[in-house]
């Protein structure tokens, strides 16, 4: 997603109703994240700030630079935390990896019965965000 240089077409300032919309969808989105978990990625008080780029996706910073959250198609549905999101949790997280420490964020492209079905060949995740790619530079 962000392995080539991309510069944000547009940033803007997060409105009050806009905040609580990107709260609420990432409550939905992530079900097993807690109030807690959600106001320590986005406060409740801090300043967002929303940079769209010219493939469609939109990464929310909160002030002080760390892109906490990126929107794959603009719409809200495919949200997802980034890298440093998650390392802001911890272990308070329902996301927290085996070795603590996230390097990537990506969906699998087929389920673990499809996976065995072909011999566990051929791409199984898609890696739409990692550790200083170009989307964590072009916001910072």
């Amino acid at each position: 997603m962000f392995k080539q240089p991309v510069e944000a077409k547009l940033s803007q300032r997060s409105s009050g109703a806009d905040k609580k919309k990107l709260r609420r969808t990432a409550k939905d989105r992530f079900p097993l994240a807690s109030d807690a978990n959600i106001d320590e990625i986005l406060p409740p008080k801090a300043e967002i700030t929303a940079a769209k780029y010219s493939n469609k996706v939109h990464v929310y910073v909160i002030e002080g630079g760390l892109p906490m959250l990126f929107d794959i198609d603009g719409r809200g549905t495919e949200i997802y935390p980034t890298v440093y999101a998650l390392w802001k949790l911890g272990s308070k997280s329902s996301w927290q990896s085996s070795t603590n420490r996230v390097l990537q964020i990506g969906t699998t492209t087929m389920s673990s019965s499809e996976a065995l079905k072909v011999g566990l060949r051929g791409k199984a995740l898609r890696i739409t965000h990692y550790y200083h790619d170009f989307g964590w530079q072009s916001t910072v």
